[in-house]
Parts: structure tokens; sequence; C-alpha cells
């Protein structure tokens, strides 16, 4: 299904993290990305941005599988980074007490304190990416599914979320396949040289039949569940079930124990804060 390089999704490619069992992964995906996003403490997030990024690294996936979805984030993280000094440049000041100037030109202002806040936003990026790219690009739905069964979602749900992880990088497909068959065709043209009014034009063009189909295959793959009377009985069976080994609880103990820390420095600083300007 995902055979062509760029489109986001599974693929198998034996790396070191497809061989454990999805919900480790999951665990380490949520409760990683969640202590990071509660803590402000940059030597804690720094080690785990470190450590994510390497984990990305042996993980085999190619950076131009994930390419666009660190062109989207950094554009998001830039702009998000400049509206703090546009809109509010004194909030570094408001949360550690005290002002280091940097640049001061009216009421543009910018501070040490205001960097470093700035600096953590940046460590939140380095972890919560490249985990979510791991579980999303080396997880099998259909494990997944089974996985969230056995811990008691049910099964309707987990295979609802199977569906639609197995259907993203086929919808990916067929919007590009479209689109080169209509330029292929001469109909309109959607390049880069083209201006955006008749870029967008275009789009819409390959857009709007793609989600007319998207919903007519909806619609029979519900038929065709119905018609196989899913859903009747309250268990099912599922031949893809991975279960947990010794390394998967040795990750899932490893992502207990990073939790943990980053309450526990909760604690240390007093708040979520590390203040070194003290």
């Amino acid at each position: 299904m995902n055979t062509q390089t760029g489109v986001l999704g599974y693929r198998p490619r034996n790396s070191f993290f497809e061989n454990f069992n999805p919900i480790s992964k999951l665990l380490l995906f949520v409760l990683i990305s969640a202590i990071s996003m509660f803590s402000f403490d940059v030597r804690y997030l720094f080690v785990l941005a470190v450590l994510s990024t390497v984990a990305l690294l042996f993980s085999r996936i190619r950076y131009r599988e994930y390419k666009t979805i660190v062109i989207l984030v950094a554009i998001f993280a830039l702009i998000n980074l400049g509206m703090y000094i546009v809109i509010d440049p004194g909030f570094g000041t408001k949360i550690f007490g005290t002002t280091h100037n940097i640049l001061k030109i009216g009421y543009l202002q910018v501070t040490q304190e205001l960097l470093f806040y700035e600096l953590a936003l940046v460590l939140k990026y380095f972890i919560t990416v490249p985990l979510a790219i791991i579980f999303f690009f080396t997880t099998n739905p259909n494990q997944f599914a089974a996985s969230l069964n056995k811990i008691g979602v049910p099964y309707k749900i987990a295979f609802s979320v199977s569906l639609a992880l197995r259907y993203i990088p086929e919808l990916q497909l067929n919007y590009r396949n479209s689109r080169n068959v209509q330029m292929a065709k001469g109909y309109f043209s959607i390049n880069e040289k083209q201006n955006l009014k008749k870029r967008i034009q275009g789009e819409i063009h390959v857009i709007w039949p793609l989600m007319i189909n998207s919903f007519n295959k909806i619609e029979q793959v519900s038929y065709a569940m119905e018609l196989r009377r899913f859903g009747i009985k309250k268990r099912r069976t599922w031949f893809v079930h991975k279960k947990l080994t010794s390394r998967d609880y040795l990750l899932i103990a490893l992502v207990v124990a990073i939790t943990l820390l980053g309450i526990g420095l909760f604690i240390y600083n007093h708040g979520r804060y590390w203040n070194p300007f003290k």
C-alpha cells in the first residue's frame, strides 16, 4: 500500500522500533510528550530532545519520508516564536522575574528570559515530533488495533482506528495520482511557476473529486462490514496481535521512570520552570 517515497504512513522497514509492541510505543509517545509539554526545565528537556533525536536516527526512517512534516512544523514554530517577540516581548520577564535586555528598540524588546523560554519551546518540538514520526511510521495499524482491543478498548473503536491509519497513505497516493493525471492531460497547471490563484483552482479540481470518491469508499466499506455482520459479537479474533515481550516491559519501565523524574523536577523546582536567572 505504501510503496512510494514521501507518503506518510506505515511501511515495513525491519527497524529497531518496529519490533516493539504498539502499546509500548504508544506509551512512549503519549507519556513523554505529555511530561515534556508540562515541564519547562531546560536541562530535562534537552536530555529528552537528544534521546528522541537519536531514537529517530535508529528508526531507519529516511528524511525524505517525513520531510513535509518537518517543514510544516518548522514554519509553525517560527511563527509561534516570532509572535512572542511581537505581541508580548516581556513574557519572559513575567515568568522568571528578571530582565536582561539583549535588544530594545521602542516597544520591541528581546530579553535573555524570553529567549530562554523560547529555547524550551524549541526543545519540546525536538521531543514530540521525532516520537510522533517513530510511532506512526513504525506501527502496523492492524497490530495497533489488536493491541488496543487487548487492553480494553472496544474492538469497534480499535478497528476504526486501524481503518483510518491504513487509509491515510492510500488517500495520499490517490491525491498524487489524480494530480499527475490532470497535469498530464493539460487541463490545468499547478506547478510552482503559476500564480497562487491558479494553483488553488487546480488543487480544488483535484481535491473535490477525491473527496467524493473517498465518501463513496467509506460507504462501500460500511456496507461490506454490515453484510459480514461486523459488530454483532462482543469479542473478535485478531490474527496479527503482538504480545508484550521483555523488551516492551523494559521500554515501559524506562518511560515511566523518565516521567516520574519529570514529576520529581516539578517538586524540586517548586513549579514547572527551572529559573537560572535567580
